[in-house]
């Protein structure tokens, strides 16, 4: 008998699993508890699937996990698991991962022709249940690279089709039945003999494939044996394994969907205390883009001749620095924030937040909230309102049509440019400090009295808000490139501002602002991240050196400063404190 049993009825492909055809599958099941959690993600229609967000699917599968399931299975230690799934196979595939921890499960199929849910059903006719044999290494490979596990059970993966995302993996290895058939497994022994299966795969990357950075997992079968393969992913072991959806009309065939990673776990469950937090940030924002921005943005209409003299007012002995392509930038008005509006219903968006052209609509997530506070009560004197203000003027420069028209297909996949978008950011970032300047001088002419106060104090903002897109409140194990160079820019620019004499004038800071620094950050070699984002490790290790190299005065510089532990380890704290201190140190050895 089993003491509890939990149903997770995981549904997102239109048809809803209800309370009682769930119960109906379990009545030769003896149980005295029975807890049902309906766990539905999406209502997508199978034409959908492959344009699915399934990284936004993912965020709301984690959380919602944590909010609903892991509190039940905590309470009731020793429980089994009944799951019964008709959802996409990346989000089932990542259900199973979340749920690795409780190994006892019942798992239910749904037959595709009689329509009905079955631990043990009649074979087809004339069918023989039989995994062909997979070849494994019995020897270590040393050198890094990237494998491809294609399981099919109700279909085989045509080995072409996978090479569409990747043509040359360094190891492939198939888990397949001699027949693949939509309904070839018809018991939980014959599941049992899949994941073993697949399990001694992973066991054979992991024992002779150590230097393999990722493992790329195409899946063709039932929604059960997907879920089953996620229980077997352990982050620790397999730091990265990409699931994909298919289509047999696109090109490629495949395209990535869910990235599982050593972080995939650990998204928080906000409380309803959070969620009001949250809440009240991003009406504050709304409440200051229209009443204070769009008030800004009006009063400097025809009044200037481009953005730069909105901002100096054509003070003649600022006119010099801003020059080319620089003084080309649109102005503030031709940018969609004067039609804008922040969504205040949808919380809950991949990587952080989305804009919606269409509606005009800035959809920012409660986990960036969150974590935006958090970080900023932690700073005496920060205001999570110039954090809003910082936030829209950097990507309305983005997203403007005559600025960098960071959208569509020029946004899609940006990630993989990581120099392209470090001049991108780090120019939307000058043009949101300066507008941040002329607001705020509008709002209050007392920031002129210590102008270097009020730009570390905006740095400070900007680079907190950078934070909160990846602070998830543990610490992190690798950072993409494009992040790291964006962050040392402005710690580096941070730290020259610190050394100016007395209060600093607009013109020194300034100066500063449009000397943009040339400063790279180097140690373990890189690797491919989701979205082919370029990566490094963040390891304090003496089996790593770390090292700074800058173009300075002419002149390449390049070296460890005795800083570097500090700078290391507060990228993997994400503490701004400690990488300013290893920076200081840098630029203390360049100087003298």
């Amino acid at each position: 008998m089993t003491e509890t049993l939990i149903i997770i009825a995981h549904s997102g492909l239109e048809k809803k699993i209800s309370e009682e055809e769930c119960k109906k599958a379990l009545s030769d099941v003896s149980t005295n508890k029975t807890i049902f959690i309906d766990f539905n993600i999406s209502d997508a229609k199978l034409s959908e699937l492959y344009d699915l967000p399934f990284e936004q699917l993912a965020l709301e599968q984690q959380r919602r996990f944590k909010d609903e399931i892991e509190p039940i299975l905590k309470e009731n230690p020793g429980s089994t698991i009944a799951y019964f799934g008709l959802a996409p196979i990346p989000l089932a595939i990542h259900l199973g991962f979340l749920c690795s921890n409780y190994n006892q499960f019942l798992l239910f199929q749904h037959h595709h022709k009689n329509n009905e849910w079955y631990l043990q059903i009649e074979k087809p006719k004339g069918y023989n249940f039989e995994i062909k044999e997979t070849i494994l290494p019995t020897d270590v490979q040393k050198g890094v690279g990237e494998i491809f596990i294609r399981v099919g059970t109700s279909y085989r993966i045509e080995p072409q089709h996978s090479q569409e995302v990747l043509s040359n993996p360094t190891n492939e290895f198939d888990l397949l039945l001699k027949e693949p058939h939509p309904d070839g497994i018809s018991n939980q022994d014959e599941i049992n003999d899949v994941i073993e299966t697949f399990q001694s795969i992973l066991s054979a990357c992991s024992n002779y494939l150590p230097d393999k950075t990722k493992i790329h997992l195409f899946v063709a079968s039932t929604t059960a044996v997907a879920f089953a393969i996620g229980t077997r992913i352990n982050p620790n072991v397999y730091p990265y394994v990409q699931t994909y959806q298919f289509n047999r009309d696109e090109t490629p065939k495949y395209r990535e969907a869910i990235l599982i990673d050593k972080s995939s776990d650990d998204a928080i469950a906000y409380t309803e205390s959070d969620r009001k937090i949250a809440a009240n940030i991003r009406e504050s924002w709304e409440s200051q883009l229209q009443n204070d921005i769009k008030t800004f943005i009006s009063n400097s209409e025809g009044v200037y001749s481009n953005w730069y003299e909105h901002i100096t007012k054509k003070d003649e002995s600022l006119k010099g620095y801003a020059q080319g392509l620089w003084l080309k930038l649109p102005e503030l008005k031709t940018t969609s924030l004067k039609n804008d509006s922040i969504d205040l219903e949808e919380n809950i968006i991949s990587d952080g937040f989305e804009y919606d052209k269409t509606d005009l609509k800035w959809k920012i997530d409660d986990g960036m909230f969150v974590s935006l506070n958090n970080r900023l009560e932690k700073i005496e004197g920060a205001d999570i309102l110039q954090a809003g203000r910082l936030f829209l003027f950097h990507e309305g420069l983005h997203y403007c049509p005559q600025g960098h028209n960071l959208i569509g297909s020029v946004a899609s996949g940006i990630g993989q440019f990581p120099k392209v978008i470090e001049e991108a950011d780090y120019q939307a970032d000058v043009y949101g400090l300066l507008y941040e300047y002329k607001f705020s001088l509008e709002k209050n002419n007392k920031i002129e009295n210590n102008l270097k106060k009020f730009f570390l104090n905006a740095i400070d903002t900007a680079t907190e808000t950078m934070w909160s897109f990846v602070d998830n409140g543990t610490e992190l194990n690798e950072l993409n490139v494009r992040s790291i160079n964006r962050f040392l820019n402005w710690y580096w620019q941070w730290v020259r501002i610190e050394q100016l004499q007395n209060t600093g004038t607009l013109k020194e800071i300034i100066e500063i602002l449009f000397d943009k620094p040339v400063i790279e950050f180097a140690g373990p070699p890189p690797f491919i991240l989701n979205r082919r984002r370029v990566a490094i490790k963040l390891k304090t290790s003496s089996f790593y050196r770390y090292e700074l190299a800058i173009f300075h005065n002419n002149k390449i510089v390049r070296g460890t400063p005795t800083g570097i532990d500090n700078i290391v380890d507060g990228f993997r704290k994400m503490n701004s404190d400690n990488i300013k201190e290893g920076l200081r140190s840098f630029l203390a050895m360049i100087t003298n």
